[in-house]
């Protein structure tokens, strides 16, 4: 009875079996690591999707806190329509130094206003700070003497914007306006950089 116990087709037996365990084992281990790099990921992107926030962008309760984080002060217009909130209601920054401001229309809180600075490297802003939008129209112009660039763009809500973007003192300078061409040209003259 003992040499059958031993007998070299037991073995063989007993190690494929093994070795068949061991591949359930490890496949089941690597299903449930898979799961809980899913479920981390869902759970990391959920904050940020309650609050229509792009992935890594941070939000500020203040002006302060916002250009302490930036290295820089925010360009802040003289001349803004009486009919747009100040403070700015949001302020945003997204990690390789862009940030922006958003301010609302007074009557029915909708942004209104969107006021953005980037460094001058890698020289542009970053579309995580800015409301999703398309551009329909874009051409050079100047403002005070610089090169810049004006577009109108359709915003994700189906309203329209106009544009403008230069290179400032201190790097990119962007304001977004759903208003006129003209106010924004304005808003955008009166800025103190």
């Amino acid at each position: 009875m003992d040499s059958a116990v031993n007998s070299p087709s037991v073995d063989r037996a007993s190690r494929i079996r093994n070795r068949r365990l061991f591949v359930a084992t490890m496949a089941s281990w690597l299903l449930v690591m898979a799961g809980a790099v899913a479920a981390l990921r869902v759970a990391d992107a959920l904050p940020a999707a309650a609050l229509g926030m792009p992935r890594g962008v941070r939000r500020f309760a203040t002006l302060g806190d916002l250009q302490r984080t930036a290295g820089r002060r925010m360009p802040i217009p003289a001349y803004y329509p009486q009919t747009i909130e100040w403070p700015p209601s949001e302020q945003r920054f997204f990690p390789g130094g862009s940030a922006a401001i958003w301010c609302r229309q007074r009557s029915d809180g909708v942004p209104w206003l969107v006021i953005a600075t980037a460094p001058t490297r890698p020289g542009v802003v970053a579309p995580q700070v800015l409301p999703a939008s398309a551009d329909l129209q874009r051409s050079d112009g100047a403002l005070r003497g610089r090169p810049a660039v004006l577009s109108r763009i359709r915003s994700s809500d189906g309203a329209l914007w106009q544009q403008i973007e230069w290179q400032g003192p201190h790097g990119i300078v962007l304001v977004r306006y759903r208003g006129t061409l003209d106010e924004l040209m304005k808003i955008a003259g009166s800025m103190y950089e």
